[in-house]
Parts: structure tokens; sequence; C-alpha cells
């Protein structure tokens, strides 16, 4: 009786340890699953870090050209006011 209550334990432990390596393979798919979601979240966040960078050179751009003709303006209406004070002395 013995014998058997033995073989029965080690059908159990034997049972219980098959469950446990089915339980390390899923967690190991999960990881594999879970490291490619990673790469894959770093391509696609440095794609966007790489077109903010690009777009906020850009508003740089636009902002340095912006100024520059305010400054064209500026200057187009003071030489317009200089020859209309020219004009208005004659």
């Amino acid at each position: 009786m013995e014998e058997s209550n033995s073989f029965e334990k080690l059908g159990i432990l034997e049972g219980k340890i098959n469950s446990i390596l089915e339980l390390f393979k899923i967690e190991r798919e999960n990881n594999i699953k879970l490291r490619q979601e990673k790469e894959d979240l770093i391509v696609r966040l440095n794609v966007v870090e790489n077109a903010l960078m690009k777009e906020s050179q850009t508003l740089n751009e636009l902002n340095q050209e912006k100024f520059l003709t305010i400054d064209a303006v500026d200057e187009l209406i003071k030489n317009i006011d200089s020859l209309v004070e020219v004009r208005q002395e004659r």
C-alpha cells in the first residue's frame, strides 16, 4: 500500500512539475512578445522624436524669417516716411 501511495505522490509531483514547465513556457513566450513590442515602441518613439525635432527646427527657422521680415518691413516704412518727408519739403 505504501508503494502505491509513493507512486501516487510521484504522479502528483510529476503533474505539478509539468504544470510549472508549461507556465515557464508560456511566460517565456510572453517575455519574447513583450521584448519585441518594446523594440517596436522604441523604433516608433525614435521616429516621433526625430519628426518633432525637425518640426521644432522648422518652427525656429520660420520665427527667424518672421523677425527678418518684420525688420525689413520696418526699414521699408522708415524709407517711405523719409521719401514722403523729402517730397513734402519740396
